[in-house]
């Protein structure tokens, strides 16, 4: 339900809402950060190129906004087959990157919650009690398992 409800909203102020109650779970949960600052580090860099690089290419957000409030243009002192590589700098791509800054980390942060905070002997339990085929629930037992123990090799 969290990331159906984050899914719903573009607007940077709601998705500052959705972060702090992210962190607020992630606190709540209790789990050490030695134990996942890897996968933070991780999802954290992801997120981050991600979203720079939608910054970048201004690409996304045009379906969000309808008109864009120029702060600067930037462009490159060369040119690549007659084409000048410009990037033009406006509030809206701002807000977006951050919008999907929040939205993708939000959501990553309640996910990676699930791994740290289940006991790995309940996996194939739960997903059978979803409703879930026998061997689509060993499957996903095993890699659950699986991936506990390889973060354990490599802390």
């Amino acid at each position: 339900m969290f990331s159906i409800s984050t899914l719903q909203f573009w607007d940077f102020r709601y998705l500052l809402v959705f972060f702090v109650i992210a962190l607020v779970c992630l606190i709540a949960s209790r789990i050490q950060l030695k134990e996942m600052r890897r996968a933070l580090i991780f999802i954290g860099a992801f997120v981050t190129f991600y979203s720079l690089l939608t910054f970048l290419t201004g690409r996304g957000g045009m379906e969000v906004y309808a008109e864009e409030h120029v702060i600067t243009t930037i462009e490159a002192p060369f040119t690549i087959f007659g084409w000048t590589p410009t990037l033009t700098i406006t509030v809206e791509r701002i807000f977006f990157a951050l919008s999907q800054f929040f939205r993708v980390f939000s959501i990553s942060i309640m996910t990676i919650i699930i791994p740290y905070t289940l006991n790995p002997a309940l996996y194939g339990v739960a997903f059978r009690g979803l409703g879930l085929p026998d061997k689509f629930a060993y499957a996903m037992d095993l890699t659950m398992r699986f991936i506990q123990l390889l973060g354990a090799i490599f802390n």
